[in-house]
């Protein structure tokens, strides 16, 4: 079942309650996925910036949202952003400009909410951001 288009506000609105769990620390980040440890390996990156970078995400930056493709939690919906971060290597001196791949699902529990920045590493293929397919979508 395909997701209904989602509005400017209402993505404000899920990057406002993105920030407000990192900023509360109701939230992990799966640093042990390989494409995201990858990317922590090979740039000047901790969880710390990956925590900072999202809560300094904007409406322009949002993809899209689908639903998990895991059975047990078809219920959830993931929110898939892109940025382009210049980034310092690891072991060199040069910088790259890297496009980033972002994925949160928000887990909505019995009294609370919890984060978990599922995926931050290098996109794999170009990804569009909303803005650019839907003209609807606007402040």
């Amino acid at each position: 079942m395909e997701l209904p288009d989602v509005s400017y506000d209402e993505i404000v609105s899920y990057l406002d309650e993105v920030a407000n769990l990192i900023k509360r620390e109701c939230f992990s980040f799966a640093s042990n996925r390989d494409k995201n440890e990858e990317l922590l390996e090979k740039y000047l990156l901790s969880e710390r910036d990956v925590a900072r970078i999202c809560t300094e995400l904007t409406p322009e930056d949002f993809c899209q949202r689908v639903r998990n493709v895991h059975p047990r939690y078809k219920h959830e919906i993931l929110y898939i952003f892109r940025k382009e971060l210049l980034l310092q290597e690891r072991f060199g001196n040069q910088e790259d400009m890297v496009g980033i791949y972002i994925k949160f699902n928000c887990i909505r529990r019995t009294n609370d909410k919890y984060l978990i920045i599922i995926s931050f590493h290098e996109e794999e293929h170009p990804l569009k951001l909303y803005a650019d397919i839907n003209k609807n979508y606007h402040k």
